[in-house]
Order: C-alpha cells, then structure tokens, then sequence
C-alpha cells in the first residue's frame, strides 16, 4: 500500500451539511484520484467540484492524516 488515509473528526465535521449522496461522491472521487489512481465515477457540478476541493485539501492537510510516500 503506498498511502494511508484517515478521514479524521475534523474533516467529518466539515462534510457534516452535505447530503449522504454528495458524501459518498466525494469520498468516492477521493478514492478514486487519491488511492486508486483511476478514473472517476461521476462527473461532479461546478459546486460538488469546489466542496470536492476542499474536502480534498482538508484530508490531505489534516494532523491525523498520515502520508507515507
């Protein structure tokens, strides 16, 4: 495995006024670019594309997320 992810507290917090539907999207696109390395499964709106930014910058800046390239 060459990274490990941990979606923290913080970053659930942060996903909390999402719908379940737009969560799973984003961790879905997440794996898919993060851990995977495979193409995506949905096409994300210009603002589920933004939230996926953030989300994304969230998990890959948080304390509790380890990276071990």
């Amino acid at each position: 495995m060459e990274n490990v992810f941990v979606i923290s507290s913080n970053v659930r917090k942060r996903m909390k006024n999402l719908s379940t539907e737009e969560q799973q999207v984003i961790i879905d696109t997440f794996m898919c670019d993060e851990v995977n390395k495979t193409p995506r499964k949905h096409v994300l709106s210009p603002i589920m594309e933004l939230y996926y930014t953030m989300i994304h910058d969230y998990i890959m800046r948080d304390p509790m997320c380890i990276s071990a390239c």
